[in-house]
């Protein structure tokens, strides 16, 4: 990816909010990934056409950065992003008002479930499935 803060959603992505996080699922891998109320909110800001840039310039405000390479964890993010293809090099959609941010910054997490969920759910007519009677 060329800069880090040009990451646009993957189109076959979806996101879910569950309120403390969310859920974003690939429909091309059916891969399934749990994230972090940061996370969750940084996905949001970014499907909305919101920049990184623009969301660490709004977080800066709020709480120094101190002299960290990445202090809001949003460039890792976007690297985790990129990684699994959940978005892809773009440009944002332009000037998109900043979310509300917390008050205590935590780094976005995205944890990566163990098996597609192709693998998790099983059919109803899978043969090795006994039918409760």
């Amino acid at each position: 990816m060329a800069e880090w803060h040009h990451v646009t959603p993957n189109p076959d992505v979806l996101f879910s909010d569950l309120g403390e996080g969310g859920i974003l699922f690939d429909l091309n891998t059916k891969q399934y990934f749990s994230l972090s109320p940061s996370a969750a909110m940084t996905w949001n800001y970014l499907d909305a056409g919101g920049s990184l840039a623009d969301l660490e310039a709004g977080l800066v405000t709020q709480t120094p950065a101190g002299d960290a390479i990445d202090p809001y964890g949003l460039r890792s993010f976007a690297a985790l992003l990129s990684q699994h293809k959940l978005a892809e090099a773009g440009r944002p959609a332009g000037a998109v008002p900043l979310p509300a941010v917390p008050a205590v910054w935590e780094h976005p997490r995205a944890e990566e479930h163990g098996n597609p969920l192709s693998e998790v759910i099983l059919s109803p007519f899978d043969p090795t499935v006994p039918i409760p009677e």
